[in-house]
């Protein structure tokens, strides 16, 4: 399955290069859409290393770990996007990167024990320490995301402000809301969580570059 696998990621891969490009030109350069860019550009790094592991064949233990720090930031990046876009601001709001820090640290010390298990057509499986424990992180900030969105959504007036809430909501809980489920009720899912939730987050992506060409600071 790993040719059908990384064409997915490859074609995925190539639409979000394109998607990350034209934000990165037509955006208008305000903190929320730096971090909006960002996002996106992590979403395709991602891609991009599953292609080279399944549709290229490296399945090699540092493009493996190189897949998960890229990704690890995804959540963090987006709470603090919705944190900042809803006006609050903080110093202090950083310390949500301490656990993708952490991760990013100690697993540059067991490189060798990243493993690819297999390539499906819709995901890639892998082998890492501490797996339970890095998902319970990776998590965190996805929840309080999707409880955050909806309640700034309601307080929004009506208006473009108003429609970027909405744009956020369901770029998140379309991918996220049935990744969590099958994380609550399937446990062997977490080997898989972060690659299948990469190719359903192409949604988020898709969301993430509406929002940040909408987003002016006239709004």
């Amino acid at each position: 399955m790993e040719s059908y696998n990384g064409i997915i990621s490859l074609l995925i891969a190539s639409l979000e290069l394109l998607l990350f490009l034209n934000i990165l030109k037509f955006a208008e350069k305000t903190k929320v859409n730096w971090m909006a860019i960002g996002m996106v550009g992590l979403l395709f790094g991602y891609q991009l290393l599953e292609t080279l592991i399944c549709f290229f064949g490296m399945n090699n233990h540092i493009l493996i770990y190189l897949a998960f720090v890229v990704i690890s930031y995804l959540p963090p990046l987006g709470l603090l996007l919705v944190l900042n876009f809803a006006d609050i601001k903080n110093k202090l709001l950083l310390i949500i990167f301490l656990p993708a820090i952490f991760f990013t640290v100690y697993y540059a010390t067991v490189i060798p024990q990243f493993n690819l298990t297999i390539c499906e057509i819709l995901y890639a499986e892998y082998s890492y320490p501490l797996g339970d424990l890095y998902g319970v992180f990776y998590y965190l900030p996805v929840f309080l995301t999707l409880i955050l969105t909806p309640v700034y959504y309601s307080r929004a007036k009506f208006g473009m402000r108003k429609k970027l809430w909405r744009i956020l909501m369901i770029g998140y809980y379309v991918p996220f809301v049935p990744g969590i489920i099958m994380y609550l009720f399937m446990p062997g899912f977490v080997d898989a969580a972060e690659s299948g939730l990469c190719k359903l987050a192409f949604v988020l992506a898709i969301a993430i570059s509406y929002f940040s060409l909408a987003n002016r600071k006239e709004i």
